[in-house]
């Protein structure tokens, strides 16, 4: 588990070191939006394991925000936002809970 909101440093020491930070929420993206933004846009949870979490990436390169840049230029009157809740490490029996406890069941 990361520490919620703090700075997160990652290496193989060959390939990538990133130093990145979490969110309120102890994930690897931005801040969350607010409950207002998200009833006013299509928020899209992009949700996952070691694909979504992509430590060895730069929040600025990551799929949510590709995914709101393409959007953007490709279908500029939508509003979308997305974020991204990934673990490494978990399997689709496990995220099914995460999911479930992401809602609050």
């Amino acid at each position: 588990m990361l520490k919620l909101d703090s700075k997160a440093k990652f290496t193989n020491h060959a390939e990538f070191w990133v130093i990145t930070q979490t969110n309120r929420l102890g994930f690897i993206d931005r801040e969350t939006i607010s409950p207002e933004r998200a009833s006013e846009s299509c928020h899209i949870a992009l949700i996952g394991y070691s694909f979504i979490e992509t430590k060895e990436v730069e929040i600025a390169d990551k799929a949510q925000v590709k995914l709101e840049e393409i959007v953007a230029i490709e279908r500029p009157h939508l509003d979308i936002t997305a974020s991204a809740y990934g673990r490494s490490g978990i399997g689709q029996i496990n995220r099914w809970r995460f999911t479930m406890s992401m809602r609050g069941i």
